[in-house]
């Protein structure tokens, strides 16, 4: 899982505009970012890793931070069959 964090890191890092934060923290509770954040991550994860979020995993807390976003990305990747 640390690599897809860390992607998410280098993904972030323009918009957080310097703001050097950890993985656990609340991107919209230290008002760095707002709502339109949220599609930027979204079009980033189905297109970084090739898979289509369902609506009850599309919500604030679910991308809220790094080990929010993380944790989405390697569920499903557990969820998915390997071929």
């Amino acid at each position: 899982m640390d690599k897809i964090k860390e992607k998410i890191r280098e993904r972030i890092k323009p918009i957080l505009q310097g703001n050097e934060i950890d993985d656990d923290e609340n991107f919209f509770e230290l008002g760095l970012v707002h709502s339109l954040f949220a599609m930027q991550i979204i079009l980033f994860i189905e297109k970084e890793y090739k898979i289509e979020l369902d609506p009850d995993e599309v919500s604030l807390e679910n991308l809220s931070s790094i080990d929010a976003i993380a944790e989405i990305i390697d569920e499903r990747f557990k969820k998915t069959p390997s071929v």
